[in-house]
């Protein structure tokens, strides 16, 4: 139940005026594409824009892993420019804004971490769903992007010009993961199914 991550995040908080002022992202080159070309992966498509974008030194946004492709494609991945240093979960907390991006399903195990970091959360939309999605409000606990990225820069830029509802979007975002634990999960689907099966009968 991120026990552990949870108690983490809750010891170590970092005020948010301590944070940087910067949106990060590490990831690997998980991800599907229709023709197998890796630069169609939503992923680097991320990455290239965000380098390419007028506001790229809000941005410390990267490849850290490549997989799930060949020799000689991993080398155009690694000299692309594209390619980050690896960073731990622990790093999370250091900075005000996270990207919360699809791989081969959604990135379940990231969004949860980016959320109990106490940073606001970007969050790409998804085509996946997870058991809590109908309690995740966007801008209420995270920012909502669309999948061609074209709001991102307007919408990190609202952030930084609207501080103070940033931080309120990204510590409701920490109080929702913080609240969520096995009891309360499974009494919840206990009424569900209990609801269900109610309406059936």
């Amino acid at each position: 139940g991120c026990r552990d991550l949870k108690s983490y995040f809750a010891i170590n908080n970092v005020n948010w005026n301590s944070r940087l002022p910067i949106v990060f992202w590490r990831g690997s080159t998980t991800g599907i594409v229709s023709n197998g070309d890796w630069r169609e992966l939503p992923r680097i498509m991320l990455c290239k824009h965000v380098k390419e974008s007028p506001l790229s030194h809000l941005f410390d946004v990267g490849i850290s892993n490549v997989v799930q492709f060949d020799k000689s494609i991993e080398r155009e991945i690694l000299q692309s420019g594209l390619m980050r240093p690896y960073a731990s979960f622990r790093d999370l907390n250091k900075f005000k804004y996270h990207l919360d991006i699809d791989g081969n399903s959604n990135a379940w195990s990231g969004l949860f971490s980016k959320l109990l970091s106490g940073g606001l959360v970007f969050k790409i939309d998804s085509e996946y769903s997870q058991w809590y999605y109908d309690r995740l409000l966007p801008w209420k606990h995270f920012i909502p992007i669309s999948t061609d990225f074209n709001d991102l820069l307007d919408k990190v830029q609202w952030a930084l010009n609207h501080d103070d509802m940033a931080s309120r979007i990204a510590y409701a975002g920490f109080e929702f993961a913080q609240n969520i634990n096995f009891t309360k999960e499974i009494q919840l689907t206990i009424n569900k199914i209990a609801t269900h099966n109610a309406a059936i009968e």
